[in-house]
């Protein structure tokens, strides 16, 4: 009888966590345990490259329609519901697509190799709506402020350039402001948050923009090319407790102010390179994936970093620790062979932060804290945890479909429980739970 009485109030109390949408034990464990049964379900792709190389994989933020950016300067949606190409558009630009980012569930850009950026109406992608010119070689990055209304694009011309789409009156339009020019940049990012904009360069730094004002930073970024190239030509050679200490007065307004303060970062392992980059949901952490050449050996390692603004936001002796060791943020590290020289590959969290997917090979890896899937900024911040070396990503070891060539890039679904994956064979495969 005591047995029922129990049941039955465990029972209860699990629907009124449910109605009201609390925290339960059991959707963790149930979450958790979805996450090891990850199989592929479906692909798309009859023939071999339809379209030419799958570069980037982008969802649109309700979940309902996948667009796949091309080598064969084209992109086309896919329904991944019922596994159909909804349209394409085979000469979207005149060279390689690299990139597509979603601005609203009905509209998007696309980056290309010959130097535009490109806005588009999913209903009608014949023709872009504008067609953005201003980067001088290869587009590989567009981040979306919507505060702002704002684009961000990086290219290998090692400028960032801010588009104010409320300005944009033309179907070709060569109005930009340039924020930030650097050396060897090329990758960036904006945090689910909107309050960090991050920019990697080839020579494993990262820079990152703090409490992003996408409305002031023309103005805040104005003038500031001089500073941040002195910074960053130190930066590698020294840490940022030296770097800062070389400055004038007036230059560490630019690493202190409230409004977009800009902070230098050393990713790990040293002499590598920065590939491809990803923001945790929670905005707090990032993922990066690197490239390193030691002789005549090269090797990747997807990494787990702690991108939280210390020196301005925490107390002093936190801020100097970190500063003093920059290495302590890496929380943890997962290394794998090297693939398919000279492609990015693009990895990517899943939307409740639990998993990263790095390409490996001709297949995928699932990356975990631990084997029991849990949320990584919750158990990286365990006082429990040992920080004195970066801890190891757990490999789940799903059993995927292998590509018959290199996995080039990889997309979480924002809403369901599936994974799109595509590669050199121009073919897309989607992965969901089997239980």
């Amino acid at each position: 009888m005591c047995s029922r009485v129990q049941e039955s109030a465990t029972c209860c109390r699990i629907v009124r966590e449910r109605q009201f949408a609390l925290y339960s034990y059991f959707s963790e464990k149930i979450q958790s345990r979805l996450h090891k049964h990850v199989r592929t379900v479906n692909f798309i792709g009859g023939t071999p490259r339809p379209h030419g190389m799958i570069y980037n994989l982008n969802f649109d933020p309700s979940g309902a329609f996948l667009v796949a950016t091309c080598s064969s300067n084209s992109f086309f949606l896919y329904d991944p519901r019922f596994n159909r190409v909804v349209s394409s558009n085979p000469s979207a630009h005149e060279d390689g697509v690299n990139c597509v980012t979603f601005l609203t569930s009905g509209s998007f850009a696309t980056g290309s190799d010959d130097g535009t950026v490109a806005l588009w109406d999913a209903r009608n992608i014949t023709t872009p709506v504008n067609l953005l010119q201003g980067h001088a070689y290869s587009v590989k990055n567009i981040e979306y402020d919507q505060k702002s209304n704002r684009l961000f694009t990086i290219g290998f011309d090692d400028q960032v350039l801010s588009w104010e789409l409320d300005s944009i009156t033309e179907a070709v339009c060569d109005n930009f402001d340039v924020i930030m020019r650097l050396p060897q940049i090329c990758r960036l990012r904006l945090a689910p948050d909107g309050s960090k904009l991050l920019v990697s360069t080839r020579y494993n730094s990262l820079i990152v923009i703090n409490n992003l004002d996408g409305s002031h930073i023309v103005k805040d970024m104005f003038n500031s090319f001089g500073v941040m190239h002195k910074i960053s030509k130190t930066f590698y050679n020294d840490c940022p407790r030296v770097v800062e200490e070389t400055l004038k007065q007036d230059e560490r307004q630019l690493l202190t102010r409230k409004r977009n303060a800009v902070s230098f970062h050393l990713a790990q392992p040293i002499n590598s390179s920065i590939m491809s980059i990803c923001f945790h949901p929670s905005s707090k952490m990032i993922a990066y994936r690197t490239l390193q050449r030691i002789r005549y050996t090269e090797s990747e390692t997807t990494s787990l970093y702690d991108i939280r603004d210390t020196h301005i936001q925490c107390d002093s002796k936190l801020s100097q620790y970190y500063r003093d060791l920059p290495d302590q943020r890496t929380l943890a590290v997962n290394k794998h062979n090297f693939y398919a020289h000279d492609f990015i590959k693009e990895i990517n969290f899943s939307p409740d932060g639990r998993l990263i997917a790095t390409p490996l090979s001709n297949t995928v890896k699932l990356l975990a804290a631990s084997s029991e899937c849990p949320e990584m900024d919750l158990h990286f911040q365990s006082p429990q945890l040992n920080r004195s070396q970066p801890n190891e990503l757990h490999d789940l070891q799903c059993p995927l479909t292998v590509h018959q060539d290199a996995v080039l890039c990889c997309a979480f679904a924002p809403r369901d429980v599936l994974l799109a994956t595509g590669s050199m064979d121009g073919k897309i495969y989607t992965h969901q739970p089997v239980l």
